[in-house]
C-alpha cells in the first residue's frame, strides 16, 4: 500500500470535533493495525513535554477515554496540569 499525504483543507471538515474525530477513526480503522493506539502528551510543571502511547478504549459525543496507570509520571503530570 502506498502512503498518499494529503494537506488539511479546512473547508471539508466538520464544525464539531467529535464527529470529525469519528470520520477520521472510520476511515482509519482498515488502513492500521491498532488505530486505538493513540500519543498522549503532558507536560511538567515546567512545560516540558512528555508523550507516550496509550490505548483509546472510549469516544462519544462527549469525551475520550483511555487505560493508563494514574500512579506513573504520565499520572502525575496529568493530575497536576
Amino acid at each position: 500500500m502506498r502512503e498518499t499525504w494529503v494537506p488539511l483543507d479546512v473547508s471539508n471538515v466538520d464544525p464539531d470535533p467529535f464527529r470529525q474525530f469519528q470520520s477520521w477513526f472510520d476511515e482509519a480503522r482498515p488502513l492500521m493495525p491498532e488505530p486505538e493506539a493513540v500519543a498522549l502528551v503532558t507536560a511538567t510543571l515546567y512545560g516540558a513535554p512528555s508523550a507516550r502511547m496509550v490505548l483509546l478504549r472510549h469516544h462519544d459525543q462527549r469525551s475520550f477515554g483511555w487505560y493508563t496507570n494514574y500512579e506513573s509520571r504520565k499520572g502525575d503530570e496529568l493530575e497536576a496540569n
